[in-house]
């Protein structure tokens, strides 16, 4: 039998050299898997938008909506006009109220000086014998006097006024006893401190809405308080308000920032002063979380996981492009490093 000798140095030349090599490029795959997996974080992406600090425009009369200067999410500075309002108050109300608070001084000024009443001469010497029934009788005139006026002012009803009558009509009877003589006389009866009191309140009252009724009839433009975005909600043309009435908001263009909403689950992910990349409007953005919200509980949330937290993030002042509210952004919140 014949033995075949085989030389297998060139064999095992050939396996250490390509074996080598295949484990060190196996060991280089590993490596670089390691590294992406340690220093490539995976991303949490998360649809978000540009929010910002909304502040309330208000009526300053009533009145009625005629014009809207500007469109819905404009873009203007403060002081800006943005609706023009034509007020309820009509000149002739103006001419009706200034009356009405010159009649109601002139009143708190005669009070004030003392009234003069003009009493039958015969009741005043009659009452000579009976002080009480003469100072009953002065009363009673310069009360009716005074409703008099009231009346006239609008102040008072009819019944006021006849109540008044009566009560004088009382007094002169109880005063005198014989039919009044053709002769009178006038004292001065001081008023009492209620009406004074009175007096001047009504004063006040009439003052206070001449003047309110003048600033509405100048309150025609409604301007901005605020630089930002106008939203006029559900306002239009001939839409009728009252004063104090929020009519419009304006987001300020200096407070806005990117709100986010992730899984509660997730909130481990993020921190504050955190950086995060976003894109916007075509643009690569990066800010830092500035809040965290925490999600608030709800009866119709079954579990902690369908609850959704809100991250705000903070936008660059020295962007090449218009940032404004209601602005769509896509943001990634880097899972690990």
């Amino acid at each position: 039998m014949k033995v075949v000798e085989v030389d297998i140095t060139q064999n095992v030349m050939r396996f250490f050299r390509y074996g080598l090599l295949g484990f060190f490029m196996l060991a280089v795959l590993v490596a670089g898997g390691i590294y992406i997996y340690q220093y490539h974080p995976s991303y949490l992406t998360a649809d978000a938008e540009v929010a910002g600090t909304a502040v309330e425009i208000k009526a300053q009369s009533d009145g009625k909506i005629v014009e809207l200067l500007v469109e819905d999410g404009s873009e203007v500075e403060a002081g800006t006009p943005i609706a023009r309002l034509a007020p309820n108050v009509t000149e002739d109300e103006i001419a009706q109220l200034e009356q009405t608070a010159a009649l109601a001084e002139r009143n708190l000024k005669e009070l004030q000086q003392g009234q003069k009443v003009t009493i039958p001469a015969t009741e005043a010497s009659a009452a000579g014998t009976n002080p009480a029934a003469q100072q009953d009788l002065a009363n009673a005139a310069a009360r009716m006097q005074r409703m008099n006026e009231l009346f006239e002012m609008g102040a008072i009803s009819a019944v006021k006024r006849d109540e008044a009558a009566a009560d004088y009509d009382a007094a002169q009877a109880a005063a005198n006893s014989s039919p009044p003589a053709a002769s009178y006389q006038t004292i001065t009866q001081k008023a009492s401190p209620e009406m004074l009191k009175n007096a001047e309140l009504q004063l006040k009252q009439a003052r206070a809405a001449l003047e309110s009724a003048q600033q509405a009839m100048k309150a025609t433009e409604i301007t901005a308080p605020v630089s930002g975005t106008v939203s006029y909600g559900d306002l239009a043309v001939g839409s009728s308000v009252r004063a104090g009435d929020s009519i419009a908001s304006i987001r300020d263009v200096n407070d806005v920032w990117v709100a986010a909403r992730i899984p509660a689950r997730e909130k481990e992910i993020v921190h504050l002063g955190q950086l995060i990349d976003y894109e916007m409007d075509g643009h690569h953005v990066q800010g830092t979380i500035q809040e965290v919200v925490d999600a608030q509980p709800s009866d119709d949330v079954d579990s902690d996981e369908a609850q959704m937290v809100t991250v705000k993030i903070s936008v660059p002042n020295d962007a090449d492009f218009s940032i404004v509210s209601g602005m769509e952004a896509n943001v990634r919140f880097p899972i690990r490093k």
